[in-house]
């Protein structure tokens, strides 16, 4: 190769060569070689699937409530529905069924102390979330009441950071739960989370709950079972803590699980100094009206806990705030009461109706509400 030459093009050699390594360290470079790594051109880590679950009580105790309705208008259409049910419903199931979005329906019949006489048992309403990593596939668990009216069309970046930790919202203090927390499991204690919906958990973490919960208390406690009905009977009727608070206190008290989790907690005792928490439903509790169409949302309802302390009255088609609301709300009439980054976070719904398969969910919808109100 003459001087000439090498002048002449030492600016293309250098690159070729550079580009040569980095294929050798990407691909294999003789057919003898070991090394399989390919260009890296997948993402930093794969989206985790997400289920919402909702349970309903029996349907012979209480007619089903309507969180079926926003979940149709606005869960992304491919993050699946489970309806979690005590005993078989056949006629419910094969209505559901015939519509052209069916959700998934899990049994568990006979399963004990989930039904007594014609009331739900503390331990019902709560032990059928210990086990839910046997009943779905997803890796994220979304916990809707029967009662709670989705308020926005959630998306992954609601739920899920740039890094892949899963976002949880709750409020302290707390007195009950961190009683329960601290003196009975001797756990950390972050927050009371039976508070918006829904309540996301990694569903893989469940086991270690169950673990964990059978660790924590007296030896002749043994099994799950026998461990959590232990947990009930140090409660009484006006003193009841949260299913969520366990789940997700111990994954804040876990060096495995913590890290996973995005803590956002609203302490009432700061008032506004809090940071900006996204407001995903209203808990209706006895009537569990929801609405089955479009319609305007108050801003005020996206800010967290703002959204707690209203509710949605079917008959006059608007919100209202319930008696016992907190002063400490978030007035977004007031700019100051917002810091300027926050003001940009705040969310409409003006465009919500524009999904796709918006044709097909009005067929869904009214197939839905045809089977929850014949549901026998």
């Amino acid at each position: 190769m003459s001087k000439t030459f090498w002048i002449a093009n030492r600016t293309w050699i250098i690159i070729t060569l550079v580009q040569a390594i980095l294929v050798c360290v990407h691909l294999p470079c003789s057919r003898g070689s070991e090394r399989t790594t390919v260009p890296f051109t997948h993402k930093l880590f794969k989206e985790p699937s997400i289920c919402a679950i909702v349970s309903f009580a029996p349907f012979d105790i209480r007619k089903p409530r309507q969180s079926y309705k926003t979940l149709l208008l606005y869960w992304p259409h491919d993050w699946d529905i489970q309806f979690h049910l005590d005993k078989r419903e056949q006629n419910f199931e094969e209505c559901l069924s015939k519509s052209a979005f069916p959700p998934k329906i899990t049994i568990e019949e006979n399963f004990p102390k989930r039904q007594k006489e014609k009331s739900i048992t503390h331990f019902g309403r709560n032990h059928w979330k210990f086990y839910q990593e046997k009943y779905s596939k997803c890796d994220i668990l979304a916990f809707i009441d029967d009662d709670a009216c989705l308020l926005t069309k959630l998306s992954n970046r609601d739920i899920l950071t740039k890094g892949g930790k899963l976002t949880t919202r709750s409020i302290v203090p707390s007195p009950i739960d961190e009683n329960f927390i601290k003196h009975l499991l001797k756990w950390e204690f972050v927050g009371k989370f039976m508070t918006d919906f829904p309540v996301f958990i990694w569903k893989d973490m469940i086991p270690d709950v169950r673990e964990a919960i059978v660790r924590s208390t007296p030896d002749e406690y043994n099994t799950f079972l026998l461990a959590f009905e232990w947990l009930l009977n140090q409660s009484n009727d006006t003193q009841k803590f949260s299913e969520f608070s366990i789940l997700l206190n111990f994954a804040y008290s876990s060096d495995k699980w913590k890290h996973r989790y995005n803590w956002q907690v609203f302490n009432t005792k700061k008032g506004l100094d809090n940071q900006f928490i996204l407001g995903m439903s209203t808990h209706q509790h006895s009537s569990g009206t929801c609405w089955d169409s479009y319609i305007d949302i108050p801003e005020k309802l996206f800010v967290y806990p703002n959204n707690l302390q209203y509710k949605y009255e079917g008959k006059k088609k608007q919100f209202v705030r319930r008696s016992w609301s907190s002063k400490t709300l978030y007035d977004l009439s007031k700019k100051d009461q917002l810091p300027p980054f926050e003001q940009r976070k705040i969310r409409k719904v003006v465009s919500f109706n524009t999904t796709s398969r918006f044709d097909i969910n009005r067929e869904v919808m009214s197939q839905w509400n045809k089977c929850f109100t014949k549901r026998t």
